[in-house]
């Protein structure tokens, strides 16, 4: 029994049908083809076209997330009051830029201190020194004990570690004031601040997050595929062994792009299958010079289903298909209207891969499919060539007879909506 929908649909086609027929049989009036220099009865022009061979790669196609290759959390090495702020929320800065800058005064007063400590056990080194090169003739003669020798010889030692001391101090303070300069460890985009002048931060692991900067260029791109599907991919790429050595490249989309413009190289796979999907975790290293590419971000990755090889194409929008089968009208010898079963691969933009069922030579109609019939006389032209006859005739109604047979990709001979359902990596 039909649907509603299938009756309402049946009852549009038979009406154009009979709009055709009536047009052709009105007293003193030209038939359909009439405005093409044809009388009732006469064949219909159609546009047809010659399959053609062209090189495609099929692709898989998985759903994936961008991580940043480095996502930096910025903490002060020092403690003390933030004093300045050198950057725009959200800004791109450089590694070595300055972000923040912590009240150095304490720091500076610091080092000073060190600085004096160790110049001190610098002196106290030299007199050390001194007083041993002055024991140095008096133990030849006796005039000094062996033992009052060796405590100016342990003095010198003693004084020479104080200055390693002071001098290691001093270095000490020399880079708590350079920390308090805080600086970009790497290239990418910062957040917001989280801090305000004047507030204090705490230093260390567990101090005061002030920002978090993220890598943008390149991203890493992670997705899951199933587990037969990678063992497809490691046979089409035998030596592939992931880590930067592989030949298998891949393409991302970001939501509302047409295509897949961003291309990368597979560069890691998990070393397990989750039990629990079947799948396993793949990576991909993306070039994102210009930024559009967000960490976090939702995107569709495809990855070659197969090396690149020769099929036979035809305009997507002459496949039509009927209970699950897909057909397509071709001209015979005879310029009659012919169904062609047909056996299609996927669709590659507006081309359908033919596996089965066409030859180079056959004659595809690619317009005016709802009013076709088999059987049904016709005059098959090339491309473009009834726009510019009816242009030539100077009929206003070309537009209108272009949308009355325009051609279909989701409608099969009966009206029913059941057009191919291959779709690009499925």
């Amino acid at each position: 029994m039909m649907k509603p929908r299938d009756l309402f649909q049946l009852a549009i086609v038979l009406l154009v049908v009979g709009l055709g027929v009536s047009c052709g049989k009105k007293p003193g009036g030209p038939g359909m083809g009439a405005g093409f220099g044809m009388g009732a009865g006469e064949a219909i022009p159609v546009t047809v076209v010659h399959p053609k061979y062209g090189v495609v790669t099929n692709w898989d196609e998985y759903p994936a997330h961008l991580e940043a290759i480095h996502t930096v959390q910025i903490k002060a090495q020092v403690g003390g009051y933030l004093q300045e702020i050198h950057f725009e929320d959200g800004a791109y800065v450089k590694k070595g830029d300055l972000l923040f800058v912590i009240d150095p005064r304490p720091y500076e007063a610091a080092l000073a201190q060190a600085r004096a400590r160790r110049h001190q056990a610098e002196v106290q080194l030299a007199q050390a020194e001194d007083n041993l090169k002055r024991a140095e003739p008096l133990r030849g003669t006796r005039a000094i004990s062996e033992e009052e020798y060796d405590l100016r010889s342990k003095a010198v030692a003693a004084a020479e570690a104080a200055l390693e001391a002071a001098k290691a101090a001093e270095q000490q303070a020399e880079l708590n004031l350079q920390y308090t300069r805080i600086t970009a460890p790497v290239s990418g985009r910062i957040g917001r601040r989280l801090v305000s002048l004047g507030d204090y931060i705490q230093a260390g692991m567990m101090g005061t997050l002030l920002a978090e900067l993220v890598t943008v260029d390149p991203i890493y791109c992670y997705f899951d595929v199933p587990d037969e599907s990678f063992s497809k991919y490691q046979a089409l790429f035998g030596n592939w062994r992931g880590f930067g050595r592989s030949d298998l490249r891949c393409q991302v989309q970001v939501p509302g792009e047409q295509g897949f413009p961003h291309e990368g190289v597979i560069d890691f796979y998990d070393n397990q299958v989750d039990r629990q999907t079947g799948t396993i975790r793949m990576r991909a290293v993306i070039p994102n010079p210009d930024g559009r590419l967000i960490p976090g971000q939702f995107v569709r990755v495809r990855i070659p289903a197969s090396r690149p090889g020769k099929a036979l194409l035809i305009p997507a929008t002459a496949v039509l298909s009927q209970q699950g089968r897909s057909f397509v009208y071709v001209v015979n010898a005879q310029s009659q209207v012919e169904i062609r079963p047909i056996v299609t691969g996927r669709i590659h933009g507006t081309m359908q891969v033919v596996k089965k069922g066409l030859s180079p030579e056959d004659r595809v109609i690619v317009g005016r499919l709802l009013i076709l019939r088999p059987g049904m006389k016709v005059q098959p032209l090339p491309p473009g060539a009834m726009t510019n006859q009816a242009g030539m005739m100077g009929m206003p109604g070309g537009t209108k007879l272009s949308k009355l047979s325009g051609s279909t990709t989701n409608t099969s001979s009966f009206g029913k909506p059941t057009g191919p359902t291959n779709q690009v990596g499925r």
